[in-house]
């Protein structure tokens, strides 16, 4: 594309580099000798210097006339980065970082550059510190205008060169490291910003004084506005969850920005309707590329190889990198460079690099060394995720559930301290069994959560994936007694439409029926096994003082069913729910004996006696959550399915009985050959309905705003005891889930 001359004129170079601002006032051997290697290049006007994604190995001095920089988007369009002109130069950023271009640059009239090989002025920078740093001084001024670029038209709107580097002119730059926080909860409100590179966590405080994490901000957010339109103090604090720079405006420039761009009013406008809709529904957002850092707990963890096979897991939901040091030294042609340290000139290169690859990719898994180092450091402070891998499959005693030198320093560092929390990763091998022991590795751990990987199932890998990637599926299976059983006909529908079950949880029947899935089974071995049991009645009668049943024969099915199995083992992540009567506040079962679990899940108000629990009085889930999509929504992040079995309408095809009733008229009409038995429900079922109520009146609408799909199930034919149509209701449950779940696919897509 570029034009030279076959003899580059060696005054016209050295003057030209000599009145730049990158070489002014250097030592004039090195200029002589940067001079005489460089080439000198003619550019036509409309021609271009170099396109988008070239191999890049020098940059180039403007000698005479202008160039321009655009960008090609991923939709093809193309992003206008400014103007280069005379003593500037371009292609810099590349000679830092290595790589190919990041931007194409075209001749806006005649021009003449000189060409400077990367070696070469490497060489320069070598013997010249100032030439090092006014590099780095080009390269981060650059860098922040490229940002700028990208970020300003969608707030403010369509702007010209002369607005934007108005706007740019008056912006001023804020750098917070991990953990820092940018302002408190009641501060006052003197300004407002807009976050270039990082994430921040929302954290609001409430009347007792806790601290509940809201919302999460993400690039190109604005931050602090509101206390500026409401001219109140700050509503909440914001705390750097990874090292992040902002712009700031003072609150004077806010209210002229306001008047000078509408645009940012309706920005804002839209911002706070997608904020309030975020909280409302538990989601956290994400900034546009996620940087994901994989550290090893004990020796024996397969770093890299699980680190390719998560990037290739993740390029489903978009560009995924996989990035270590040694990768890091081969970009930049640096060998060591991935150990330099925060007071390094070397950081302007890093720093480059990385924003480079979030500008490509939208998911970097970095892998960090077994050893506290300065790469390790840097992975751990940018991250916006960190996933702890170990293996899993250790024998018990030799199982490294202590914390590891770098797990130790990230507790004890504050240089190595990160605000997110970890997730932990198992490893297992291919044929493994139901884990155990998962409650020694987070017994001196604080994880966000924790997950089970067969290294060879794919399925496995996937559904970490997804999880990391926003996009996990969860299943919520409601409570209703033998209705419960539609839930395994919903399963088989989506099943056979290949929709993952990433998450799965529920409350009576649904906790019941649910906790086998997790355990690896499929619907029809959960359907015979459970079935069998089901039917097979639990009934021990006993004195009615506090309830019909003893629940015995229901705690012996229930250790015989699932014996020693604790929550946190399960392959696939489960809760199930009980309503905590002592208290008046749902209880969520997310670790511990299941079958303790389920036990206090499935206590039908009257009918089985409240479950201790710590001293607390447990019943059934279904009375204060019978459908807990809220609770499944903030666990799991992503798209939640519900099915609900609970009729909003039942019990109304029996005829009145008058004022009263007694039992012994009931009984003999049931006995005596002359008379019509009197059609009443039975205690059982009334209990049982009873408990329902406050779930279906109260908790339903609530389910169904939070749940992508909600699936209420029409089985007002069923009883909420006919365990003996099992298998008519799981075919009504499959014949009305499939196709709406067919088109929930489609709308997806």
């Amino acid at each position: 594309m570029e034009s030279r001359k076959s003899a580059p004129p060696l005054s016209a170079v050295l003057r030209a580099v000599s009145e730049s601002y990158l070489f002014c006032g250097l030592d004039r051997k090195i200029i002589e000798e940067l001079a005489a290697r460089s080439e000198w290049v003619n550019l036509r006007e409309g021609r271009r210097l170099f396109e988008q994604d070239d191999p890049a190995d020098a940059m180039y001095l403007v000698a005479n006339g202008r160039l321009k920089v655009v960008s090609r988007r991923t939709d093809g369009m193309e992003l206008d980065l400014g103007r280069i002109g005379k003593g500037d130069v371009v292609g810099e950023i590349q000679v830092l970082t290595g790589g190919r271009r990041t931007a194409s640059v075209l001749a806006e009239s005649d021009s003449e550059l000189v060409r400077l090989k990367r070696r070469d002025f490497d060489q320069a920078a070598e013997q010249q510190a100032l030439l090092r740093d006014r590099m780095n001084e080009i390269v981060l001024r650059r860098l922040k205008h490229n940002q700028l670029v990208r970020l300003l038209p969608p707030l403010f709107g369509s702007l010209t060169g002369e607005q934007h580097a108005a706007i740019e002119a008056e912006a001023q730059w804020v750098r917070i490291t991990s953990g820092q926080i940018l302002f408190r909860q009641n501060d006052p409100g003197d300004s407002f910003y807009v976050l270039v590179s990082g994430s921040l966590e929302v954290q609001v405080e409430g009347r007792d004084g806790r601290v509940l994490r809201v919302d999460h901000i993400g690039r190109g957010e604005i931050i602090g506005e509101m206390a500026l339109l409401a001219e109140e103090r700050r509503s909440a604090t914001l705390v750097a969850q990874r090292d992040s720079e902002l712009i700031r405006f003072s609150k004077e420039r806010f209210r002229e920005l306001l008047g000078q761009y509408p645009e940012l009013l309706m920005q804002i406008t839209r911002l706070l309707v997608h904020r309030l809709q975020r909280v409302h529904v538990g989601a956290r957002t994400r900034s546009e590329s996620l940087l994901l850092t994989v550290v090893p707990v004990g020796g024996d963890a397969p770093l890299a190889e699980f680190a390719t096979r998560l990037c290739g897991s993740l390029s489903h939901f978009g560009s995924a990198v996989r990035v270590d040091g040694k990768r890091l030294e081969q970009s930049l042609g640096t060998p060591g460079i991935s150990h330099a340290t925060e007071d390094s000139p070397s950081q302007t290169r890093i720093a480059a690099w990385f924003s480079e690859q979030e500008e490509k990719h939208r998911y970097i898994v970095c892998t960090a060394d077994p050893t506290v180092n300065a790469w390790t450091r840097r992975c751990i402070r940018q991250a916006d995720r960190i996933v702890l891998l170990a293996n899993g499959a250790e024998r018990t005693a030799r199982r490294q559930a202590c914390l590891g030198a770098i797990e130790e320093a990230m507790r004890s560092d504050p240089a190595l301290s990160s605000h997110a929390r970890p997730i932990l990763v198992l490893l297992y091998g291919d044929d493994a069994e139901l884990p155990d022991g998962t409650a020694e590795w987070l017994e001196c751990r604080d994880v966000e959560t924790h997950h089970h990987v067969r290294w060879k199932v794919d399925q496995d890998i996937m559904r970490l994936a997804r999880f990391l990637a926003g996009s996990a599926v969860g299943l919520v299976l409601g409570g209703g007694g033998a209705r419960g059983f539609a839930h395994l006909g919903v399963v088989r529908a989506i099943e056979e439409l290949g929709i993952p079950i990433d998450m799965i949880g529920g409350a009576s029947m649904g906790a019941l029926l649910g906790a086998p899935y997790a355990m690896g089974w499929s619907h029809e071995t959960i359907a015979r096994e459970s079935i069998e049991r089901a039917t097979a009645g639990f009934y021990d009668f006993t004195l009615p003082l506090t309830s019909l049943l003893a629940g015995r024969k229901l705690v012996s099915r229930l250790k015989g069913f699932f014996g020693d199995v604790q929550i946190e083992d399960l392959w696939v992540p489960y809760f199930c729910v009980s309503s905590n009567m002592s208290r008046a506040s749902v209880c969520v079962h997310r670790r511990g004996p299941l079958w303790k679990a389920l036990r206090a899940s499935n206590g039908a108000v009257g009918i089985l006696p409240p479950f201790v629990i710590d001293g607390d009085f447990h019943v059934d889930g279904g009375v204060l959550d019978n459908v807990p999509a809220d609770v499944m929504k903030t666990l799991c992040g992503g798209k939640v399915i519900a099915v609900d079995v609970s009729p909003a309408t039942d019990m109304v095809r029996y005829p009145s009985y008058g004022d009263y009733l007694s039992g012994w008229r009931i009984l003999w009409s049931r006995i005596s050959p002359f008379r019509e038995p009197i059609a009443v429900p039975g205690i059982a079922g009334v209990l049982m309905r009873t408990a329902e109520l406050a779930s279906v009146a109260n908790q339903r609408s609530t389910a169904q705003k939070t749940a992508d799909l909600y699936l209420t199930m029409p089985l007002e034919q069923f009883q909420i005891q006919d365990y003996s149509r099992y298998e008519q209701i799981m075919e009504a449950g499959y014949a009305f889930a499939k196709p709406r779940l067919e088109e929930w696919m489609k709308c997806l897509s």
